[in-house]
């Protein structure tokens, strides 16, 4: 029984952290997104400045 009370706190304090980590990974996912969107953007840009090259 006295140990009930330690558990019971260290549950919540897991539970907290999990929800602060389930956020910083939303986050991540996103910043993934955005990046891959950014990657796509720079290599069309590329391969535009290497038509434009080519044809000067």
């Amino acid at each position: 029984a006295d140990f009930t009370v330690p558990l019971v706190k260290a549950v919540q304090e897991l539970s907290q952290e999990n929800e602060v980590l389930k956020a910083k990974v939303q986050q991540l996912k996103g910043d993934q997104k955005r990046l891959a969107k950014l990657e796509k953007e720079m290599a069309n840009i590329k391969a535009l400045l290497n038509t434009s090259a080519k044809v000067d």
